[in-house]
C-alpha cells in the first residue's frame, strides 16, 4: 500500500484549528471515476457521504484560496478616517432615498 502524506490542508468548517492531510493513494488500490475540472464527485455508501473526488487543479485552487483567506484573516484592521466614520453613520441613518438625478450628479459629480 503506497500512501504519501503531503501538505497539511485546513478544513473550512473548522477554521484553522483542525487540519487535515492530503493523502496520495495508488490508483491500483482504489476505483474512482476520473475527475473533471470544476466538478466534485461525491462518493456515498449506505446513504452517507464518505468521500469527495475533485480534479487536482481544483484542489490546488482550494489550497490557494484557503491560504489567501488565512493571510487576509491575519491582517490588521484598517483605521477609518473621520470622514469615513461620518459617512458610515450617515449611511446607517434611515432617511428619504435620493432619486433626483440632478441632485445625485451634484453630490457625486
Amino acid at each position: 500500500m503506497s500512501i504519501y502524506i503531503g501538505k497539511v490542508v485546513r478544513h473550512w468548517c473548522y477554521g484553522s484549528r483542525v487540519p487535515f492531510t492530503a493523502k496520495k493513494i495508488s490508483g491500483n488500490e482504489v476505483r474512482v471515476p476520473d475527475p473533471r475540472p470544476g466538478e466534485a464527485t461525491v462518493i456515498s455508501r449506505y446513504g452517507k457521504e464518505r468521500a469527495v473526488v475533485i480534479h487536482p487543479t481544483d484542489f490546488s485552487r482550494l489550497n490557494a484560496l484557503e491560504e489567501l483567506l488565512s493571510v487576509a484573516a491575519a491582517l490588521e484592521p484598517i483605521a477609518l478616517s473621520e470622514e469615513a466614520i461620518r459617512a458610515h453613520v450617515e449611511e446607517g441613518t434611515p432617511g428619504e432615498p435620493i432619486t433626483d438625478p440632478a441632485l445625485l450628479a451634484e453630490l457625486f459629480g
